[in-house]
């Protein structure tokens, strides 16, 4: 599986709210833009991020909901997870690796896995857990059913 794919899978090529790593709207984000760009920095190679946003309104405010980024490895996807925690800005965390995909809490993180939602999985098992975060179950709110109690302000690196 490519990365292209994996963004198929989950509906967000096509998306308008998923903001593209290069494009205008993703360097221009209504008061997350520097984020977005610090996050798309090597270190933690952000590829996109799926919003909540008016999309009648190109200056209102962006939510971010699911960044995706790019690990060369498992531990390096770990690390990725780390900075993505330390923005607090977005509650889940997708990282594609060559070899599987890893799901994350954006807002819980320790360096014994809390935070973690899945263990690497490979591409088929990705596949699974990739559709509870497909673009139609964000935007019609069946995601924060199945995934709200992974967002524990408790557990955000401000608290």
């Amino acid at each position: 599986m490519l990365v292209k794919d994996l963004l198929e899978e989950l509906g967000y090529a096509d998306s308008p709210f998923f903001l593209r790593k290069g494009s205008k709207e993703f360097a221009t984000a209504s008061g997350v833009g520097h984020i977005l760009r610090a996050a798309a920095k090597p270190q933690c190679s952000l590829l996109g991020v799926y919003t909540l946003n008016d999309e009648d309104n190109p200056t209102s405010a962006i939510s971010p909901v699911v960044y995706v980024c790019q690990a060369k490895t498992e531990a390096a996807a770990d690390d990725v997870h780390r900075l993505v925690w330390n923005q607090d800005i977005v509650p889940f965390l997708i990282v594609y690796t060559p070899v599987g995909v890893k799901f994350y809490s954006g807002f819980e993180y320790d360096r014994g896995g809390n935070g973690r939602i899945s263990k690497l999985l490979s591409f088929n098992e990705a596949s699974r857990l990739a559709k509870q975060f497909h673009s139609d179950e964000i935007n019609s709110g069946r995601l924060w059913s199945t995934w709200s109690k992974r967002i524990k302000p408790k557990c955000r690196v401000n608290w």
